[in-house]
């Protein structure tokens, strides 16, 4: 699986909101990214929290932050049954990519 992700330009890391530890969630992938080698760390990413709307505001305010805070980047908070965060999440992939939309 990894083999395949050596071939993009930019990781995009979708996190479940719901989950019971989305920082420990996605430490996991970072390690198995580290592990694996060939510069995966080193690329471009976003970190995107999903299924927002299974929270409440405030709550996913604080996910969100908890992320942001243990990772030191920018979390984007979506939700595709709201369709809720997406063009922000577009709009930010273009932005990394240097593409204009």
């Amino acid at each position: 699986f990894l083999r395949h992700i050596e071939r993009t330009r930019l990781l995009i890391h979708v996190v479940d909101a719901g989950a019971d530890d989305p920082v420990g969630d996605l430490r996991v992938v970072e390690k198995e990214l580290e592990a694996y080698g060939h510069g995966l760390m080193e690329r471009p990413r976003l970190l995107v929290m999903s299924k927002c709307e299974l929270l409440y505001p405030e709550l996913m305010h604080e996910r969100c932050q908890q992320l942001s805070t243990a990772l030191d980047e920018q979390v984007l908070p979506i939700s595709a049954v709201t369709n809720s965060g997406l063009e922000a999440l577009l709009s930010r992939t273009w932005e990394v990519l240097g593409i204009s939309a």
